[in-house]
């Protein structure tokens, strides 16, 4: 009984140091220890990986004009929309402040950017129902490619984000609300 009691509360342990308390999502050093673990399954299994940084636009404005509370209310909707939209084998994690990070097994660029609009659109409906918020709040994303086997590209996690990092620049600076690529941008449609 003393064993099981301790493994059940180890097994708390790990979830809540694993976890972004505010959103239940995976928080940074958690996200990229099981992102290096996916990378390598995907090496040895040969199937494709791609990393998505995402920044909700306009954030500090909404927690200036509405509180942190309203903030708070657009972070766990943009969490309860990507449990809702994205596959069970994506990881999904807070990257930190109104940032995220996702790793999809997809298979090209050209998939993801499709659910990235897929959960853009939940995340903005999610948001205009919310009887607190009422109005819809997007994001802007930047892929890069982790491991792509069609074209032998095998990069670093880190180097990856760096990518992602700089086409979300792009994506930001180039209007807000879409997702960018290293060959092209495309606008994301709320509903």
């Amino acid at each position: 009984l003393y064993l099981y009691r301790s493994r059940q509360l180890q097994r708390k342990l790990q979830q809540l140091s694993d976890t972004d308390p505010l959103t239940g999502l995976l928080n940074r050093r958690a996200f990229l220890r099981h992102a290096e673990q996916l990378k390598q399954l995907a090496e040895r299994q040969q199937f494709p990986l791609f990393v998505a940084l995402i920044d909700l636009d306009f954030f500090k404005q909404i927690n200036d004009q509405y509180g942190h509370q309203a903030g708070d209310t657009v972070l766990r909707a943009f969490a309860k929309a990507a449990n809702s939209t994205l596959r069970q084998t994506d990881l999904c994690g807070r990257f930190g402040g109104e940032e995220f990070i996702l790793l999809t097994t997809q298979q090209d660029t050209a998939a993801f950017a499709a659910s990235l609009q897929r959960l853009q659109q939940c995340f903005a409906e999610l948001c205009v129902k919310d009887n607190q918020l009422g109005f819809a709040v997007s994001f802007s994303a930047g892929i890069a490619t982790v491991l792509e086997h069609s074209t032998e590209w095998n990069q670093d996690i880190e180097d990856a984000i760096r990518q992602a990092d700089e086409q979300l620049y792009r994506a930001k600076s180039n209007g807000r609300q879409q997702v960018c690529t290293e060959d092209l941008c495309l606008q994301l449609v709320s509903a």
